[in-house]
């Protein structure tokens, strides 16, 4: 069953100047959404642009749901990096560095200085799902603590 026509909010956005798109020649953007009610983020959900993220992150259920857990959403399109490469190239800098400049220009833009540490649950599929899998505990344990990408939700009381 279809669900009616809505548009979303996307509090916050910012250009990724780390990475050029081959797509579109120019800076990715970062779009931040964070529930209204949510003083502290306790995680963040990044997903980048592909076929279905942009219509989950705007889906009413998914946004109440991360609006229980206190989750932000984080959007990117055209996406920074499709298999979550740390080794930079020619054209890129290394996932690493691209996420990290994304995650700490959101939390300096919108004020909500945890998203530069808060656990991160990637959202990939299709041609994408690499990048999950490399963003995955395991490989971040020498880059980053393996904490930021364990998150494990509880409702608030």
């Amino acid at each position: 069953m279809a669900w009616p026509a809505h548009a979303q909010v996307w509090q916050w956005s910012t250009s990724v100047p780390t990475v050029v798109s081959s797509e579109t020649k120019d800076h990715p953007q970062a779009f931040l959404w964070i529930p209204d009610n949510c003083r502290y983020v306790r995680g963040v959900v990044v997903g980048q642009h592909n076929m279905l993220e942009e219509g989950i992150f705007e889906h009413p259920d998914f946004r109440n749901t991360m609006r229980e857990l206190g989750f932000a959403i984080v959007w990117v399109t055209p996406m920074i990096n499709q298999t979550f490469d740390w080794n930079s190239t020619a054209t890129t800098k290394g996932a690493d560095i691209e996420f990290r400049d994304m995650m700490n220009r959101l939390a300096d833009l919108s004020g909500y200085s945890e998203l530069a540490i808060a656990p991160v649950v990637p959202l990939g599929h299709s041609a994408l799902a690499s990048y999950p899998w490399n963003l995955r505990p395991g490989t971040l344990a020498v880059r980053w603590p393996s904490s930021r990408f364990t998150a494990t939700p509880r409702k608030r009381s």
